[in-house]
Order: C-alpha cells, then structure tokens, then sequence
C-alpha cells in the first residue's frame, strides 16, 4: 500500500491563506511571508495555538477575534530568549559537575600515587558499579526476582566472559599445532601466571553467584505458573589447555616472542573484562543502589571510555576524541579534567554510578547536597539532562516537561514541593517550572527573574495578561510573581 503525507505541502502564500481563514489577523503579509521562510510554521504557529484558539478541541480550527499574527511572534521570540537563557544555565551546572568529579577522581589517584597511569580514568578497575547484581536482587522483594531479569544477567555473562574464553582457548590451540618450538622460559612463565590469574578470576566470580543463586533459591515461584526462576549460569570451565612444546623447524625467536606478548595481552584483557563482570556481582559499601535499582548493567560497563573500536577503527576513546578535537591533539594522554569536555551530560551520569563512595560524597558536597543525598543529584542529573536535550533539540522550551520513563524520586518532590503525576508505583512527569527548580539547586536563574520583568512589563509587550496566564499555566505555575523570583 502506498503511503501518503498526513499534511500537503502549502507555499508560503498558502499558509497565510489558511490562517487568515481561521480569522488570524495580518496587517503585513509580505512581513509574516518573509518570517514564516525563515522560522518554522510548525514551532512559530502549532507552537502557540493552542493559547489562541477559540476551542483548542474543536476540529475546525478558529482564532479568537481579536487574535493577530505579531502575538505568535512574539510568544515565538521570548520563548527562544527563555530557551538561551536555560541553556546557559544548564551548562553552568554541566561544568560544575564535570569540573568537580575529574577533580574528585585525580584528587583521590594521584594524591595517593602521583606516578599513576595518566590514562587511568579509562580503567573500569578504577571505579565501582554501585548497582550490582548482588545488591540489585537484594532489594528486590521476594517474588520479584523474575526469569527475564536471570536471562539478562546470563546474556551479559555469555557476551562478555564465555565468548572470549573460547577465543583464548582458541588462540592456544592456534599456537600449539604450529610450528613453534622456541619459547623462553620467562615468556612461559608470564603466559601461564596469566592464565592463572584468569581462572582465579573465574573461580572467584563462580563463587559469588553461587551467593546469589542461593537468593534466588529462597524465592517464591512464578505466580500462578508454578515455574521457579532459573538460576545465574556459571562461567566457562577455567582455561584448561596446556601450552605444547612442538619440535619443528627453526622459527625467529622474535617472532615467537611477539606472538606470546600479543597472546599474554588478550590473556590480560580477558582477565579485565571478568574483572568488570566481578565488579556487578561483588558487593560493596556505596548506598547509592537505593536510589535507581532499575539501572541498566550495560549503561556503565557500556560507557564511551571503556570501549575500544571506536568508529570501527582499533583504537580507543583517547585516540578516537585527539581525531574529533583538535585541542586535545598537543596531549600525549589529556587529562581528565580535559577529556570530561568531551562527555555529554548523560554520559556524565552513567559515570557518576561508577564512583567510588569516598570520590563520590565529594562530588555530592561540591554540588552543594548532603553525602546522604546522593539519589537527589543523581535524579536531578537525570531531570536536567532531559531538558538540556530538549534545549539542544531547539524544542520549544515553554512546551517542556519530563519524559514519562523519568521516575521523580520522592524526596526531591518533597524537597522543592513539585508538582508530579503519578500512576499509583510512581511520580513523573513534572513540567518546566518545576524542573527550573531542579536546576537552581546548582545555579543561579536571575536572569530568568530579568527577562520576565523586562519582556512582560515592557510598554510594549503585545502578550495581555489573559494570555499570559495561559502561558504561565502551560509552563507549570500561572503566578508571574512567582517567576520573577527565581
């Protein structure tokens, strides 16, 4: 079947047309012609119209009387100075937050040893996930534990541990039914110490989910099917082959010992990878898991600084950012306080799950909260982040409000009294004043207050005060005074 456009194309004669017909006023055509080409018909007009109709519910669209195409201009231009204004203001918390955390993290690994790897903000081991399986099943009540939720963490430990265990032993076999006879005694011994420390791993990590299958054991059934939750699958049998002497031909020792380094390196980067696997099942002192026990495993493990192959080439995030900014080109390793520049606010956020507790409580007290408030600064994070997208999408920012999968979390509604929706588990949804209240934990909005004295008590404003008020109440709070004192 053939798809056809909802709305036909219209000129921009046309679309004056239409609007003079649902009794829009016009004094200049040419003028709103000429406007109309260089903003966009659907923010400038269905923006705003709904402030303006005569039924905002009626199918045929008609405008009040005494309703003119400047207002729609206007109501257009205070929102994008409104939207400038936001964004400043967005980015001052975004830099206060990156500043503090790069500071907080240095401070915490140079202090202690100043010879640290510069690149050591991109090692996993350097952090700790606060959502951890382990902590996750705990807080969930008994009957909870669900078999998707098994699935996902058995999905995690096949990709991540198993398939590469394969592909090591792989590599041994590849190695053993070669030609090679020269191997030195110092290379077989960093080989097999590194085998060693990867089934240890393995062992040690086997252990954990035997803690947790034994939550899971204790479980009520499925309810009404009778089914128990399957357990958390083990990790792959440890490593098991052995590294052959193979008598053959004369190979270059070099040779050889290139391709036992490039071996003992995937050895190493296995080795890491079950430590980061560990790090999601060990458990661990940061009490920030009470806020969010719905967070992703992968949206931390997964993040930017910790993957390799960026843009399909085989690099890093280092190399792959030093060919995106040039400022960052004069730094053999930048860093972190210089590499944070290129984090997105809500890559900053999976990042903040990340911290250990003690750089953690930092970053809080440097963002003006209490070390007890962290599940305030992560949600206001996760709050603003929704709105600085927004912003950044040119969105019309008196339309805002939170997405519905943002839960707003019971003690930040208490604490600034905002105003939520609720579906009977949770709160969401707050609109744009309450979320300008989110943001002024962290920063000033004065310049919020200015620009609503200036534009709407200007002489000649063109925005009545019934108008306004619509306005207002769109935005989440119809008291004027009220703005203008932010």
């Amino acid at each position: 079947m053939q798809k056809t456009f909802s709305k036909k194309f219209k000129t921009f004669e046309e679309q004056i047309n239409l609007l003079k017909d649902r009794g829009l006023s016009i004094k200049d055509e040419k003028k709103a012609v000429d406007l109309l080409s260089k903003k966009n018909y659907f923010d400038v007009i269905n923006g705003f119209e709904t402030l303006l109709l005569k039924d905002p519910k009626a199918a045929n669209k008609e405008y009040n009387s005494e309703t003119h195409f400047d207002q729609f201009m206007e109501l257009y231009n205070f929102d994008k100075m409104f939207s400038a204004i936001v964004f400043k203001a967005i980015d001052s918390f975004e830099n206060r937050l990156k500043t503090s955390i790069a500071y907080r993290f240095c401070e915490s690994v140079f202090n202690s040893n100043p010879n640290a790897n510069p690149a050591c903000y991109m090692d996993i081991l350097m952090y700790e996930n606060p959502f951890s399986i382990h902590n996750r099943l705990n807080t969930l009540q008994p009957g909870r534990i669900t078999q998707k939720f098994v699935n996902d963490i058995n999905y995690e430990i096949n990709r991540f541990i198993n398939r590469e265990i394969v592909n090591i032993e792989s590599k041994i076999t590849t190695i053993n039914s070669s030609a090679v006879q020269y191997i030195t005694s110092k290379a077989r011994k960093r080989l097999l110490k590194a085998m060693n420390n990867v089934n240890n791993s393995i062992s040690k990590t086997n252990s954990v989910i035997t803690a947790i299958n034994n939550d899971i054991s204790l479980t009520p059934s499925v309810r009404g099917s009778g089914d128990r939750v399957t357990n958390i699958t083990y990790f792959t049998n440890p490593l098991s082959v052995s590294l052959l002497k193979v008598s053959s031909s004369v190979v270059n020792p070099n040779t050889i010992e290139n391709t036992i380094q490039s071996f003992i390196k995937d050895l190493q980067e296995l080795n890491i990878r079950l430590d980061k696997i560990y790090s999601q099942v060990a458990m661990n002192s940061n009490t920030a898991i009470h806020t969010v026990p719905h967070f992703e495993l992968k949206n931390f493990v997964g993040h930017n600084l910790f993957k390799t192959n960026h843009d399909n080439k085989d690099n890093n995030y280092i190399d792959s950012s030093k060919a995106k900014y040039n400022y960052l080109q004069k730094f053999e390793v930048p860093p972190f306080w210089v590499i944070i520049k290129t984090l997105e606010l809500g890559s900053v956020l999976k990042l903040m799950y990340g911290l250990k507790t003690s750089i953690l409580d930092m970053v809080v007290q440097d963002m003006g909260l209490n070390p007890t408030e962290k599940h305030i600064l992560f949600n206001s994070t996760k709050i603003i982040t929704d709105l600085r997208n927004h912003c950044a999408h040119f969105g019309l920012v008196n339309r805002f409000r939170t997405k519905h999968h943002i839960k707003i979390n019971t003690d930040l509604i208490n604490k600034l009294n905002l105003k939520t929706k609720s579906d009977g588990n949770s709160h969401y949804e707050i609109r744009l004043y309450d979320t300008l209240h989110v943001l002024a934990q962290f920063t000033s909005l004065n310049e919020i207050s200015s620009l609503f004295k200036e534009f709407f008590m200007s002489p000649d404003c063109l925005i009545d005060s019934k108008l306004l008020m619509k306005l207002l109440d769109r935005m989440g709070n119809d008291n004027f005074l009220n703005w203008c004192s932010f």
